[in-house]
């Protein structure tokens, strides 16, 4: 029993540096892209929208996810959403790396990010879990403390990896700067506990979906419009379509549990 107890506590005691990396990754995912970001332009010769859409695809699936996974990880647990995330987010850095046109390499960061908004959501719930009310107020300080040194380390690193250019392949190894953390995170997952989810609980899939398309709709007239010269009649449907799209979110009830 007392062995039992001991392996118990050990795993809880790996939870938090699991959970941080991945946190840590999240955030040098956003920085290095944006250093990166006239590199990219001109490696791929990609026009100044693509080159926006590259910077906020990522965020905005990010963004678009959080609240329907966030009830993934309350209905099924934290373990399995956090582990699927992961590997999404993984399969996206290492598609960006080998993008061969800028098409390919805003897709590659839209599943950077809906990997990011799967996991991020689990995090501060395993931190709950696992965590003892005592420790907890050291635990979200050490979480603060990770999103700042990565916010701050992601242009530096990105910034010397580009500098030293190895193999000559320009923006592509920053791409790949995030793939280590995330692996390291997918191995200390075994060490996450297998929460059990409510039973009862639905997702709320209309609400993903009118904040999705509300989102894009508000993003796209802002990234692309300018290259574009600014048409109105697609500028303005788009900003009609978001404001639909979210008010109907706001006014909608949400789902039964």
């Amino acid at each position: 029993m007392s062995s039992q107890r001991h392996c118990c506590h050990e795993q809880r005691r790996l939870v938090l540096p699991v959970v941080l990396s991945a946190t840590f990754t999240q955030l040098l995912n956003v920085a290095v892209a944006q250093v990166a970001a006239p590199a990219i332009q001109a490696g791929l010769g990609a026009g100044p929208g693509a080159v926006q859409l590259v910077l906020a695809g990522c965020t905005l699936t990010y963004a678009c996810l959080l609240i329907p996974a966030a009830r993934l990880g309350d209905r099924y647990g934290y373990r399995r959403p956090f582990v699927a995330g992961t590997v999404v987010f993984t399969a996206g850095s290492l598609a960006g790396a080998c993008a061969p046109d800028a098409a390919s390499l805003i897709t590659a960061r839209l599943v950077q990010g809906a990997g990011s908004g799967l996991v991020a959501p689990q995090v501060l719930s395993l931190i709950k879990a696992t965590t003892p009310a005592t420790r907890r107020p050291r635990a979200l300080g050490l979480y603060g403390a990770t999103m700042a040194v990565a916010s701050l380390a992601g242009p530096l690193i990105g910034g010397l990896v580009l500098s030293a250019d190895p193999f000559g392949l320009g923006w592509r190894p920053v791409m790949l700067l995030t793939v280590p953390v995330a692996l390291a995170s997918l191995a200390g997952a075994t060490a996450l506990p297998r929460t059990r989810g409510a039973d009862g609980l639905r997702v709320d899939k209309l609400g993903a979906r009118l904040v999705t398309a509300g989102a894009g709709a508000l993003v796209l007239p802002l990234a692309l419009g300018r290259e574009a010269g600014r048409p109105w009649w697609w500028t303005w449907a788009g900003f009609a379509v978001a404001v639909a799209a979210l008010g109907h979110f706001v006014r909608s009830p949400p789902a039964p549990a």
